[in-house]
């Protein structure tokens, strides 16, 4: 009998013993759920190395060598870039790419964060707005392509239609050089901010609520103290204004 209730209350020796045996075998909350974050990046990762970092570093291995693919590569090291830099075109290049990439990466994380503070709150159709506005991302480049230059048609284009019902005549926008770069940062940035808004809601969803919380409380708190400050001001303490009204 008292062998039983020994073991029915679980002396010290066996509830160690127990418990120890339980962290050999399982592993613990934390590096579970950094194995499942792995696992979900995985894919991601895989297609990230595969077709675009591989191939960037054997560009630029390739690009230190002559090498016309039929005859042997000949190693002339940084020759190629040299040749790059006398091209009167170069400067060209590099400006529209600066153009671009100053132009969209702004306007891409200002529209994201944006939408993820919006879809952050309780809000009707939560779940089809959020599809709406990821839908971009998954869709065929070469479908959207195709959309976007016929909505970018100068005479029946539905962008220039649109800006003719407010008397504004809509430009050649794929061919005219001032209105070429906007049209495609539009596109960029109608195609890709879906991807950047689900990264800033997730971070988003993972602030505790205590956290959230306090925050509110300080804004509001903030708030009275600068209504009240503001209340207690005399005309003569606001600078240009004269309490005697000359």
């Amino acid at each position: 009998m008292a062998t039983h209730q020994q073991v029915a209350a679980g002396t010290p020796g066996t509830t160690a013993s127990v418990q120890g045996g339980a962290g050999r075998k399982g592993l613990s909350l934390a590096t579970r759920e950094a194995l499942a974050a792995y696992l979900f990046i995985l894919p991601s990762f895989l297609g990230f190395a595969i077709f675009l970092l591989v191939p960037m570093v054997l560009s630029a291995g390739i690009s230190l060598y002559d090498w016309e693919l039929l005859r042997p590569p000949i190693f002339i090291g940084l020759d190629n870039y040299l040749d790059l830099t006398r091209d009167p075109l170069f400067k060209t290049v590099l400006f529209n790419t600066a153009y671009y990439a100053f132009g969209l990466v702004p306007l891409n994380i200002v529209v994201s964060l944006g939408l993820a503070l919006w879809l952050n709150t309780k809000l009707r159709g939560l779940t089809f707005y959020r599809l709406a506005f990821f839908l971009p991302v998954v869709t065929v480049t070469v479908a959207v392509s195709l959309i976007w230059k016929w909505m970018y048609e100068p005479r029946v284009g539905i962008v220039n239609q649109a800006l003719g019902l407010f008397g504004i005549t809509g430009p050649n926008w794929l061919a005219d050089p001032l209105w070429a770069m906007p049209a495609l940062i539009i596109l960029g940035l109608w195609k890709g901010f879906g991807y950047n808004m689900v990264l800033f809601l997730a971070g988003l969803q993972s602030i505790p609520h205590a956290v959230r919380g306090s925050h509110d409380r300080r804004r509001q708190r903030l708030a009275a103290l600068l209504e009240n400050h503001v209340a207690t001001l005399e005309p003569g303490d606001v600078p240009g204004c004269d309490p005697d009204g000359d």
